[in-house]
């Protein structure tokens, strides 16, 4: 019996914000070893543990694991779950496939690494990004100040 070996890369995809955000992405020349349809499951076996989360599926982007993953009751990010085995960006990671939409990690061919300031313990001190103004943002504002008067 053959098996199968894909390669997944992992993404910060928030490279600016307080904290990182690793997605893992994998190339679409791997599209039939991985579940069929957007948000259909996905299951990761990662260091004993079976993670199961959803795939990303949208045109023009590479195949990609939502943010969360599931565990015997537990949920963590794909960040955290990444983060406790060492990883950083650009982390270059070899999955076997077991059977469609089922990837044990059976190599992690490149640990990655930050760009400058993008370590976690480096974007600590980082103010909080602004978000955009909003209009209930605006009418709150308004009614703020026409109650001061």
């Amino acid at each position: 019996m053959s098996t199968t070996a894909i390669t997944g890369r992992l993404r910060d995809i928030k490279p600016n914000a307080v904290r990182p955000t690793l997605e893992l992405h994998f190339s679409n020349v791997d599209l039939a070893h991985l579940p069929p349809g957007h948000k259909d499951p996905i299951t990761l076996l990662i260091d004993g543990t079976n993670w199961t989360g959803t795939i990303g599926l949208r045109p023009g982007n590479d195949p990609y694991v939502h943010t969360y993953l599931h565990s015997s009751g537990t949920k963590r990010s794909c960040t955290d779950v990444f983060l406790a085995l060492g990883l950083a960006e650009k982390a270059v990671l070899g999955f076997t496939v077991r059977e469609r939409g089922v990837l044990e990690l059976v190599e992690i061919q490149d640990p990655g690494s930050w760009r400058p300031g993008g370590h976690p313990d480096e974007r600590a001190g980082r103010p909080a990004p602004l978000r955009p103004r909003t209009r209930a943002d605006n009418r709150i504002r308004s009614a703020t100040v026409a109650s001061t008067w």
